[in-house]
């Protein structure tokens, strides 16, 4: 968990680093709000409630052996969470409540974490933190206009 970096003279918060395209790291901060879970976490394996510098420890251990848990092996479980999620759905609220939930990946959660930021943050701070070389790009991809909301605004506006 050595991905993890503390506040120092340099950063007043917590960043996790994360290899984006082309292998380039990038800093994604990390929530105050959620550290608390990271020490439950944490504790939960026997370790020391926030992580160290150069911690060799992984995130997230394979499920049988030892070491990291490959993205494969993360994406396979995602996956089959998604899919019992969709199950649960539809027997709940039929096909057309569980459609996105078929569909929906890891990158899922990311556009979902990056939307739900949009409503907090600058679009420049997202545009780093998710990697894109414009914030064009990130405003084009997460901050889409609601096309409902386009013809209400458009339609109660005075003449």
């Amino acid at each position: 968990m050595g991905q993890f970096k503390a506040p120092n003279k340099y950063r007043e918060c917590w960043v996790f680093e994360v290899y984006g395209k082309g292998r380039e790291i990038r800093a994604v901060t990390v929530p105050d709000e959620f550290l608390p879970h990271l020490e439950r976490y944490r504790i939960s394996r026997n370790l020391a409630p926030l992580p160290y510098e150069g911690e060799q420890t992984p995130l997230i251990h394979k499920v049988r052996g030892s070491g990291a848990m490959s993205v494969r092996q993360a994406s396979r479980i995602t996956d089959e969470a998604f899919s019992l999620c969709a199950k649960k759905m539809r027997d709940l609220h039929g096909e057309k409540a569980a459609i996105k939930l078929n569909s929906a990946t890891t990158h899922f959660l990311r556009h979902t974490g990056v939307t739900f930021d949009l409503e907090t943050r600058p679009i420049k701070h997202l545009q780093i933190e998710v990697g894109h070389k414009s914030s064009r790009t990130t405003d084009e991809i997460y901050a889409g206009v609601d096309r409902n909301a386009l013809i209400k605004s458009g339609k109660n506006r005075s003449v």
